[in-house]
């Protein structure tokens, strides 16, 4: 196979794009910090719809989108359930934010211990900005 000079540079720019996207690093505390909203409505309710997160600003949107590890978390919680355990030394990325949420607030170790499992509800609007959608699901937290 002969290359050309176009095939060279579309590869080299789908190779920088790759780099650009696996280099970017995971800003911790902004993820923390937009979490808060529903970790306070876990704590106050007991659940949190994803929908919900249709009314906040472009602006909060932005945020959300600067950080794939929000919507990743998202699906995390919606793929499996969950038992909240705080020092976490393994991979579930899950767990890694409750514990960043409880050196950011004690609060949030009320819900040490507790297991979030979600639901898809039929009647809720899905999160349907642009850029992404997501089915309606609401996580919530499991009376024992």
């Amino acid at each position: 196979m002969v290359k050309n000079y176009f095939q060279d540079v579309i590869e080299d720019e789908e190779e920088e794009e790759e780099e650009i996207y696996f280099t970017e690093e995971t800003d911790w505390e902004q993820i923390v910090e937009l979490w808060k909203f529903i970790f306070d409505l876990l704590l106050q309710r007991g659940e949190f719809s994803i929908g919900e997160l249709n009314k906040i600003s472009d602006e909060e949107k932005e945020k959300w989108l600067s950080q794939r590890e929000n919507i990743e978390l998202f699906m995390m919680f919606v793929i499996s359930e969950v038992v909240l355990v705080e020092n976490f030394e393994g991979i579930d990325e899950r767990l890694k934010l409750f514990s960043l949420l409880c050196e950011s607030d004690e609060k949030y170790k009320a819900l040490y211990g507790k297991r979030i499992k979600s639901v898809v509800e039929i009647d809720k609007s899905p999160l349907l900005w642009s850029e992404v959608y997501i089915s309606p699901y609401t996580i919530y937290v499991e009376e024992n």
